[in-house]
């Protein structure tokens, strides 16, 4: 968790290690597909921006925050929060289930979902016009 403390109001960051697994158990990211590698070459993106009269740019610093899950696949995507700490008095403890809204940075496939959402208008407009 990332936090700033030098502010009146204190803003969380929940940082997420899909990587993180107990003693005989696989991890998250050893259970999921990561999908297609989507990325351009980066060479040819920067070859292919000196050819054009218009180039443009874009910041994605929030980009994870801004793709959605659909409704029927955030059952599937939960946090499972402590209430309280474990110890030898709570054996069963208080879980809190949180259901995520959007992709979450750090965990395997979220890279794919990025790049599958930059994609995604081009393709349409593509598939609009083959079909009109």
């Amino acid at each position: 968790m990332q936090c700033r403390e030098q502010k009146e109001t204190i803003k969380l960051r929940v940082m997420f290690d899909a990587s993180a697994h107990a003693p005989d158990f696989l991890s998250i990211h050893e259970q999921l597909y990561a999908g297609e590698h989507l990325v351009s070459n980066l060479l040819a993106g920067l070859l292919n921006f000196r050819f054009g009269k218009i180039g443009l740019m874009a910041d994605i610093e929030k980009a994870f925050l801004k793709i959605e899950l659909n409704e029927n696949e955030r059952n599937s995507h939960t946090l499972q929060w402590y209430v309280e700490p474990i110890n030898k008095n709570n054996a069963f403890p208080n879980i809190r289930e949180y259901r995520m809204k959007q992709i979450t940075f750090g965990v395997i496939y979220s890279p794919f979902l990025l790049d599958a959402t930059k994609w995604k208008p081009y393709v349409s407009s593509r598939v609009n016009k083959i079909q009109h």
